[in-house]
C-alpha cells in the first residue's frame, strides 16, 4: 500500500482558449491536459493515472510550482489574502498493487489530510466518513485493518460496499511518511512565494496547505 501527496492540475486553469491545436483534441485525454498546461511550463507533468489531473507533489519542480501557486493567486487581493486566498485543490491518493483505489474529488484539497489522520485514533466499531471532496468514502476499522467503502454521496453508514481494506499498521506508517512530506511541501511553497517578493508568504503557504 502507499499514500501518494497529490495536488490538482485543472487543465481549464492554464488553457490558452486561442490555441487552435485545443479544438482538435478530445477534452478528457491526456493531450488535451498536457495541452493547456505546456504554454505555462507545465508539459513534463504527469498524472498519476489516466484520466487524472491528480500530480504527486514530489514530482513538481520548484519553477513549475512558480506557475502553479501564480495561478492560485491570479485573482487574489494581497492585501486580503486572509480572505481570498483558498487551500490548494488535491489532497491523498490511496493506491495497492498498481491500482489506485481512492483519490481526492471535487473540492479536496491538501487540508483533507487531517481527516486521514483520525483513522490512526478510531477505535475498531462504526463506518466513519472520510471527507476526500465529493463524492467521498467512509472508512471503519476493524482491528488490525482499515476497510474503506465505495465512493458516495449519501449521508449513511449502512448497505455501504467495501472498496479495498489495508493493514492498519502499514496506513499508520504511511501517513506519518505523508505528513512528513506535506510539511516539507508546504516549506516549499512558502520558499517559492518568498522568490515571487510575495509578503506574508508563510501565512499564504499555511492556507494553502489547509494549516490555518
Amino acid at each position: 500500500m502507499e499514500l501518494i501527496n497529490t495536488i490538482e492540475i485543472n487543465p481549464y486553469d492554464f488553457m490558452d482558449s486561442d490555441d487552435p491545436e485545443l479544438n482538435h483534441l478530445p477534452e478528457d485525454g491526456i493531450e488535451f491536459w498536457r495541452a493547456c498546461i505546456s504554454h505555462r511550463g507545465l508539459g513534463r507533468l504527469k498524472p498519476v493515472s489516466s484520466g487524472s489531473y491528480l500530480v504527486d507533489v514530489n514530482t513538481i519542480n520548484d519553477a513549475e510550482l512558480a506557475e502553479i501557486l501564480k495561478n492560485e493567486l491570479e485573482d487574489v487581493d494581497l492585501m486580503k489574502y486572509g480572505e481570498q486566498v483558498g487551500r490548494i485543490s488535491g489532497g491523498v491518493v490511496l493506491s495497492l498493487g498498481d491500482k489506485i483505489y481512492i483519490s481526492p474529488n471535487c473540492c479536496g484539497d491538501m487540508g483533507d489530510l487531517a481527516g486521514w489522520e483520525a483513522i490512526t485514533r478510531t477505535a475498531t466499531g462504526e463506518w466513519k466518513q472520510l471527507w476526500i471532496g465529493h463524492p467521498w468514502v467512509y472508512y471503519r476499522v476493524q482491528g488490525e485493518m482499515v476497510e474503506f467503502s465505495d465512493y458516495t454521496e449519501h449521508e449513511r453508514t449502512t448497505g455501504l460496499s467495501i472498496l479495498v481494506t489495508v493493514s492498519r499498521s502499514e496506513l499508520v506508517a504511511e501517513l506519518a511518511l505523508i505528513r512528513l512530506e506535506q510539511d516539507q511541501f508546504e516549506k516549499r511553497v512558502q520558499r517559492v512565494l518568498e522568490k515571487m517578493e510575495i509578503t506574508h508568504s508563510g501565512k499564504i503557504a499555511a492556507i494553502m496547505m489547509g494549516h490555518h
